[in-house]
Parts: C-alpha cells; structure tokens; sequence
C-alpha cells in the first residue's frame, strides 16, 4: 500500500488494522529489535525505510548461495 498512490478505503483500513494489531503484539519488544522501526519518523513517513528494508532484503536473496533444502530435510529439522 505505501508503494501506490492510489488505494481503496478497505486496503487502507485493512493495513491500518494490520498495524494496530502487529503494534499491539510487538509494543514490549520493539525497541529491542534492531531492524525494527525507525526510532525517528521523517516527513516522508514510512515510505524511506520501507525501501531501505525491500532493499536490504533483495540484497541478502541475490547475494544467497541458491543453494535449497529439500522438503524431507526441512521437516526433520524441525521435529
């Protein structure tokens, strides 16, 4: 939603619900997280660290080994 411009009134109640509710099960351990939100909101708002974040994120799924589990070593690993 913070990537568009346009957006219908039940997206943008749905991620202010979303919010809400991430906020509301996060509120006692998210100034611990390091790669939580930012600490100061600039007058852009979020849109700034949302890139940040899909930036960082594309960086460590490019730079990966391509190197992937097979389904049977994944559900031993957690047993």
């Amino acid at each position: 939603m913070l990537q568009h411009r346009e957006s219908t009134h039940e997206l943008r109640q749905y991620a202010h619900d979303y919010v809400r509710a991430w906020l509301a099960r996060s509120r006692y351990g998210l100034n611990q997280w390091a790669n939580g939100l930012p600490a100061v909101w600039t007058p852009e708002g979020l849109r700034p660290w949302l890139l940040d974040q899909h930036d960082r994120h594309d960086e460590a799924f490019n730079s990966d080994d391509g190197e992937v589990v097979t389904k049977e070593e994944l559900c031993s690993s957690h047993r």
